[in-house]
């Protein structure tokens, strides 16, 4: 059985491929069989870039920290509710600015956004949630 689904396209693209009599559906159905034969786990890898993106801007040890602060949040079942839907970008900037401030090492919430992609507001949103709420439940 067949799901009706939607997704965003860049509107010129989409003129194209029907003007070349390209069927999207099938285009698309085909991508998403062969990627879940080859075993793509998006998450991963988008982790995996965004983790080598961080070192370029922080020292191994607020990186080390920063694996260790997004992993045990991820295990906090009041966090993971929080922040199931939170993008990884914000998630590993949030864990980078935390552990740096553990460190002292002083990385700013706006280099750190440039540089993974995300905002200043998203990491404070997000800090929030895996510092401060975690704090009140904990008191």
């Amino acid at each position: 059985m067949k799901k009706l689904t939607s997704i965003k396209i860049d509107e010129e693209l989409l003129e194209e491929a029907k003007k070349r009599g390209l069927k999207l559906s099938e285009i698309v159905e085909k991508a998403l069989i062969r990627a879940v034969k080859r075993g793509v786990n998006y998450k991963e890898e988008k982790a995996k870039e965004l983790w080598e993106k961080a070192s370029k801007i922080a020292s191994k040890k607020v990186i080390e920290k920063a694996k260790e602060i997004y992993q045990k949040t991820l295990q906090d079942p009041w966090a993971f509710e929080k922040l199931k839907n939170k993008n990884l970008e914000g998630l590993i900037a949030s864990a980078i600015y935390i552990a740096s401030v553990f460190y002292k090492e002083g990385l700013t919430q706006r280099v750190i956004a440039n540089n993974l992609g995300t905002t200043e507001q998203t990491i404070r949103k997000i800090y929030k949630i895996m510092v401060v709420g975690n704090e009140r439940r904990l008191a």
